[in-house]
């Protein structure tokens, strides 16, 4: 699956482990490494950048409507 490969990859890069469950083996637990920790550190502002620069070429209905889509989506899969 793709979330197998992305895992995959982001162990290759060191960037997490993988610890099996001690009760239930079908289960594996991701651990985010010093390594991957400051990956993350550093792609978020990059990832915030991007962020703005594409809703800066929206209109303010247009967030606002992205928003409102959004907000009712996390509602609909029951999340806070």
């Amino acid at each position: 699956t793709k979330v197998s490969r992305a895992v995959a990859e982001l162990e290759r890069r060191r960037w997490l482990t993988r610890k099996p469950d001690e009760n239930d083996r079908r289960i594996e637990h991701l651990m985010l490494t010093g390594a991957g920790l400051a990956a993350y550190r550093e792609m978020v502002p990059l990832a915030k950048a991007f962020e703005q620069e594409l809703l800066a070429k929206l209109s303010a209905g247009e967030r606002t409507a992205i928003t409102n889509g959004l907000g009712a989506l996390k509602e609909a899969l029951g999340k806070d």
